[in-house]
């Protein structure tokens, strides 16, 4: 992929990030005996509908970066799920732990009213269900305590296994079989949001199919930009935008899927901006001077690794900090609570996204330990028959 693309889907990765991390500065806080972490009154200009939508963007990016992956033939199936599984392991389990020392922290200290920070309950089955990736199968809604974004995480997971499965199961009859048991786990929520993240996937096997000349991929780039930046500033404008209490189908809970209509809407949008990017790409490689394109891809892979603990760790940490800071009216604080934010999460990144390897080379270590024993209780069966 050459480094405009790069750079361009990097930006569109820390731009989805920082909007949804602004958006939840405006809608907790300590001092709230509701604790809202869903965002539905924000005291700021940023909406939830708009973040929502960033959400679905991390949703397509995932589905090109993560079918690229999974495209390579000397690949396995086993490396492909130790690859995917060290990568959400190395901040989920920091972030799911820091998520819970920060509940106990508040409960002990008598900082929030009984009964009010939500997704108190049932706390080990949270952990277990976070950790399997199942707090979102079908009417499950376990999110940690303190921290809704996890929702995500879980959908991309199963929308993994999915991709993995069709591109790396070579026998038809087990690929389609597993294809099934994966949706079947995953419940109607999960699975009827999984077109926008296959919306990816489509771009990664076609984006260099479609001819255009640049004037106009320029042209149909520019037009859905604009599109996309007035959706963000009006985002009930997108078709089929359905009322919150509309959450149901089916008899089912949808529960953070229940917009899905208008996520298809916005995800096509979003493939339309990609592809004429794509579209673009070649020329303006050839136009920006190599080093200038190659400190500006650094610079913003370096800050696009830190995205993915942003995300997860941004929640608890706002909580925290607004026993200190008045982040909601006083501008001062607002800016200092953003500055220790990223200082935070750049330190912790070091430790999580930065050394994703380690965190692979650790489930690798398990997964062979787990094959150990396997072989080892087999051998024992054996021999008892």
């Amino acid at each position: 992929m050459d480094k405009v693309r790069s750079i361009y889907l990097d930006l569109l990765r820390i731009l989805s990030a920082l909007y949804v991390f602004l958006f939840h500065i405006g809608s907790i806080g300590v001092d709230d005996s509701s604790s809202t972490t869903n965002g539905l009154h924000n005291h700021s200009a940023f909406k939830y509908l708009s973040a929502h939508y960033f959400v679905i963007i991390f949703f397509v990016l995932s589905g090109f970066f993560i079918t690229m992956s999974a495209n390579r033939p000397s690949l396995t199936f086993k490396n492909f799920l130790i690859a995917r599984l060290g990568r959400l392991y190395s901040v989920l389990i920091p972030a799911l732990i820091f998520s819970y020392l920060c509940t106990a922290f508040l409960k002990l200290g008598n900082f929030v009213p009984p009964n009010s920070i939500n997704n108190d309950s049932n706390l080990f089955a949270r952990f277990i269900l976070n950790v399997t990736f199942l707090t979102q199968s079908w009417s499950f809604c376990a999110t940690p305590p303190l921290n809704t974004p996890f929702w995500s995480v879980d959908y991309e997971f199963m929308y993994y296994l999915l991709i993995g499965t069709a591109l790396l199961i070579k026998k038809n009859n087990l690929r389609y079989f597993l294809i099934f048991i994966v949706a079947l786990i995953s419940g109607l929520k999960v699975v009827i949001l999984f077109p926008a993240w296959l919306g990816g996937s489509f771009l990664y096997f076609h984006s260099d199919k479609v001819k255009l000349n640049a004037k106009s991929w320029f042209v149909l780039f520019i037009i859905s930009s604009l599109v996309i930046l007035f959706i963000i500033v009006n985002p009930s404008i997108v078709p089929f935008t359905k009322n919150l209490s509309d959450d149901k189908l089916f008899g089912t809970n949808l529960f953070f899927s229940w917009n899905y209509q208008s996520d298809y809407v916005f995800s096509f949008i979003i493939l339309i901006n990609l592809f004429s990017l794509f579209g673009l790409s070649k020329s303006y490689s050839t136009m920006i001077p190599g080093g200038i394109l190659n400190r500006a891809h650094n610079s913003v892979r370096f800050i696009s690794n830190c995205t993915y603990t942003l995300y997860l760790f941004h929640l608890p940490m706002l909580y925290m900090l607004s026993l200190i800071f008045d982040f909601k009216t006083n501008s001062f604080d607002y800016i200092m609570t953003i500055t220790i934010v990223f200082i935070i999460v750049y330190f912790i990144a070091r430790q999580t996204e930065m050394k994703v390897e380690y965190w692979r080379s650790v489930v690798d270590k398990i997964f062979h330990l787990g094959n150990r024993k396997a072989k080892s209780l087999q051998k024992l069966l054996l021999k008892g028959m």
